[in-house]
């Protein structure tokens, strides 16, 4: 009788831990099943916090551009071009199309021009700017702060002296000492979209780095 129910228990026992142990193999394989799917889920649909569709976007619209010698860096359109002579002129033109820096370039001959204004002259330069000339009339003067530099924003209209009447010019001066910086959309033909041109501008110089 004794012996009955020992193999009764034992049979019982037996039957605990078969079922303990399917169950558990049931919960890992499960887990390992969430786990392959949060990880193709993670492939196919990244996190939002991750910023994937933004940095290629980024990397996809524009390209960098860094003159060493001045110690500076811009961002331009993928679609634009620069090129330059001397290193000292790096990052200086810019245009929407292919071109040829002169051996002596002629001021403003591409859409966007950046110039390097000596220390010494950032006062002379910006009166240049500030009042009128018989070469264009002053729309605007405003102050701006422009990646904690100080900056002026000046909006002028040609008065037909140098170019037809009525071509538009913006710059920005950036003020850093012994580099600031002269930034300027000069419209170029009667045509051009001026509206487009002086946003690539406004990007270039708000992408404005020194280093």
């Amino acid at each position: 009788m004794r012996l009955i129910v020992l193999l009764i228990t034992f049979a019982l026992y037996s039957a605990f831990l078969f079922y303990v142990g399917s169950k558990s193999d049931k919960t890992n394989n499960a887990h390992d099943s969430l786990q392959k799917e949060e990880s193709i889920g993670g492939i196919e649909r990244p996190a939002p916090q991750e910023n994937i569709l933004s940095a290629r976007v980024l990397a996809s619209n524009v390209k960098l551009c860094a003159n060493t010698k001045i110690s500076f860096e811009v961002a331009y359109p993928n679609d634009w071009f620069t090129t330059y002579n001397n290193k000292e002129d790096e990052c200086f033109f810019f245009a929407p199309y292919t071109f040829v820096v002169p051996s002596i370039p002629e001021n403003y001959f591409t859409p966007i021009t950046i110039k390097k204004i000596p220390e010494e002259e950032w006062e002379s330069t910006v009166s240049s700017f500030e009042n009128p000339s018989d070469l264009y009339s002053v729309i605007s003067f405003k102050n701006l702060e422009i990646n904690n530099k100080p900056t002026k924003l000046i909006e002028a209209i040609s008065t037909g002296s140098s170019q037809p009447k009525g071509y538009y010019k913006i710059t920005y001066l950036v003020f850093d000492t012994n580099k600031s910086l002269e930034m300027t959309y000069l419209q170029q033909t009667q045509d051009e979209d001026t509206k487009s041109y002086r946003q690539v501008l406004d990007d270039i110089v708000n992408s404005l780095r020194y280093f």
